[in-house]
Parts: C-alpha cells; structure tokens; sequence
C-alpha cells in the first residue's frame, strides 16, 4: 500500500500530465497521430491491400514473373494517394472553419505529410 505521501505526489503529478490544453498543442498532437497513421502500412488495411495487388496486377499485364517488384510500385502510388486524400480533408476543414486556430496549424500538418513523404515514413512495415 502506497503511503499517504506518495499518492499525493502521484495525484499531482496525474492533474499535470492530462495532455495538450491549449488549441495549437491539441493541433500539434493531431498531427503527431496524423503523422503515425500514416506509417501504417497499406497491407495493414483490407482494401487497400486489395487495391495495391489489382494494380501491381495491372503494371505487370501477362508477365507474373515481375509481379513482386509491380507490389512496392503499386504500395507507393496507394500511399501517394493516401497523402494527398488527406492533404485535401485539412485543406477542406480549415477552409470551412470559421474558429481555425490559424494557417500556421495548416501549414504544420501539410509540413508533416511532406516530410513523412520526404523521409519515406509510409508503409516502412512489409
């Protein structure tokens, strides 16, 4: 059993560690998680899954023998896609939010998805 001491210090340390309070560290915490999601591999999801080996299928035409090297073409191009789906979903809400914290938070997400690109940070798990 914890003394009276510590369960003091583990309260108080618990009312400081509650996250981001403020709109542009909420901001930057969503695209720290825009950031991770996005690292997720296609193969992780179903459909996309689907999607990338329909067209590495396409790429290849009759020839089966290239079709492992179609797969990291096609993975990129459904990544490629990703990134610019959701570049235009942040686009879109800060165009239709009237209270946006600023296009400073714009420019940092956007920033976020160039260096994932940059760094090669999508589908890193095969």
């Amino acid at each position: 059993m914890p003394s009276a001491r510590r369960l003091a210090a583990n309260r108080a340390n618990a009312r400081r560690s509650t996250g981001p309070r403020t709109a542009r560290g909420k901001a930057r915490s969503s695209v720290n998680a825009l950031q991770h999601g996005l690292a997720v591999s296609v193969f992780a999801d179903p459909a996309l899954s689907v999607e990338v080996e329909i067209l590495a299928r396409r790429i290849v035409g009759p020839d089966p023998n290239l079709l492992h090297l179609a797969r990291g073409i096609a993975e990129a191009q459904v990544d490629l896609r990703r990134v610019r789906q959701i570049r235009s979903q942040l686009i879109a809400r800060a165009e239709a939010d009237a209270d946006y914290a600023s296009d400073r938070d714009l420019e940092e997400a956007l920033s976020t998805l160039a260096w994932c690109a940059r760094e090669n940070k999508f589908s890193s798990v095969r």
